[in-house]
């Protein structure tokens, strides 16, 4: 596993842009939406003209290799949109560090091209007021294709002494989420790149996704959902696999080992003997995967403002009912 990076977005990636080119002339929002495409060819146009009905600043459509053969046509068609593809393999939470980096507005929602092909409750009145709050990410209502919602509140938990994520149904508009499901969301884009974006080396899209957020939440920052914003998909809902891998490995060295002392946090060195029992790995491996962590954390040692378990114990004081 490569080491972990030490800024944002860290790595090179082939890509390619097409379009993009053409100004409404309107005093757009402060907002870009990154689109995570995913349609076949015979609902794009839908969702390009749903998505220019809102005033957003920019869109970037993230392709599917598979979809690039109708691209040049779409971005004749839709000069507003940007087209980024991929020259190679690479992670979701890859693809939206550089669309991050390809954006200039301090905010951007992140959707899947499937809430885009009817019409959404997106107002740039609403978009307007989740933007005042100033957090990390606002998370919105998720309904599958049949009307049923999503659980998009999540809160940390311990179930004998083992790190848990509990999905909750009930929420309150302004609850707090440990992290955002299925990516999408209102970013603070300053936020995120500050935080150091999504890990690239983290693959799995569950262990990647909560590593951002459980970090965003370990350095001070704050994830929130808001019932007014809202998306359906149009076809069935695919949770991601949690499975107990590299990733995950990963993972519980940045955000579950920290310990917050002073100023700052530290993975003791003692905290290796309990770890090497804990995963599958040989010595020499587990000492590498240690040895980055350390140092990964000692570089950042400052943004640390808690340690996990200090954030579960105190989870309800921000907010979420237990």
């Amino acid at each position: 596993m490569n080491i972990i990076p030490s800024i944002f977005n860290q790595n090179q990636v082939d890509y390619t842009l097409i379009g993009g080119g053409a100004d409404s002339g309107k005093q757009a929002l402060p907002v870009t939406c990154v689109l995570l495409n995913s349609h076949t060819s015979t609902f794009r146009n839908i969702v390009f003209e749903n998505l220019l009905s809102i005033n957003f600043d920019s869109i970037i459509s993230i392709e599917e290799s598979s979809r690039m053969f109708n691209t040049d046509q779409l971005a004749h068609q839709f000069p507003q949109v940007k087209f980024m593809m991929f020259q190679e393999e690479v992670t979701v939470g890859d693809k939206i560090n550089i669309a991050m980096s390809e954006a200039v507005t301090p905010y951007v929602l992140v959707l899947h091209s499937d809430f885009c092909s009817q019409k959404f409750k997106v107002t740039e009145k609403l978009l307007k007021s989740l933007i005042k709050l100033d957090n990390f990410c606002i998370v919105p209502k998720l309904n599958d294709y049949d009307g049923k919602t999503i659980p998009v509140k999540f809160s940390p938990d311990v179930n004998k002494s083992v790190f848990n994520v509990r999905p909750e149904l009930s929420f309150n508009d302004g609850d707090p989420t440990l992290f955002a499901a299925d990516w999408c969301g209102l970013y603070n884009r300053q936020k995120f790149t500050l935080t150091g974006g999504f890990d690239y080396t983290i693959t799995s899209p569950y262990w990647q996704r909560l590593d951002l957020f459980m970090r965003s939440w370990l350095w001070g920052e704050k994830t929130v959902i808001s019932s007014q914003l809202e998306f359906s998909y149009s076809q069935e809902y695919e949770s991601c696999e949690n499975t107990i891998d590299l990733s995950y490995l990963r993972f519980y060295l940045k955000n579950l080992m920290p310990v917050h002392k002073g100023n700052g946090a530290v993975i003791p060195k003692l905290s290796f003997i309990p770890f090497k029992f804990r995963n599958k790995c040989g010595f020499t491996e587990s000492l590498s995967q240690f040895s980055d962590a350390r140092r990964w954390v000692a570089e950042n040692s400052t943004l640390f403002k808690t340690d996990a378990a200090t954030l579960i114990q105190n989870w309800s004081l921000t907010g979420v009912q237990s």
